[in-house]
């Protein structure tokens, strides 16, 4: 053992590493033989282990076509989506097909009343 290899040993704390440096260089002498038996048997299960590559289809299966109804009812969220659909168009229609006097009836605006959403340029100068 060296110098540096003793330094280490007892920087580290490893004291038993003197006792067993004769074991680990007689380890690093000799290679291990395996058996050709035993070298083949491990090589031909490590083969079988290995993934192979999926097998292609022998033939392509014609893709099933659907109709437009089916496609537009799952755009639209399946049943669920269509009944939403369908009581929103009865509603618009109802509504806009209703006289306007019944609306008022139900306590909406009134033809006559008006809102001002939009200022005119005028206004917004004398605010200021």
């Amino acid at each position: 053992m060296t110098k540096v290899d003793k330094g280490r040993a007892a920087q580290t704390g490893d004291a038993d590493h003197d006792a067993l440096a004769p074991y680990f260089a007689a380890a690093r002498a000799e290679m291990p033989v395996i058996p050709a038996v035993l070298r083949d048997r491990i090589l031909h299960d490590a083969a079988a282990l290995q993934p192979r590559p999926a097998a292609r289809e022998r033939a392509a299966q014609p893709v099933a076509v659907r109709d437009l109804g089916a496609r537009f009812s799952e755009l639209i969220g399946g049943w669920f989506g269509a009944a939403g659909l369908a009581s929103a168009a009865l509603a618009g229609i109802w509504l806009g097909y209703a006289d306007p006097g019944l609306i008022d009836a139900f306590g909406g605006p009134s033809a006559a009343a008006s809102v001002d959403l939009m200022a005119d340029f005028g206004d917004l100068l004398l605010e200021g």
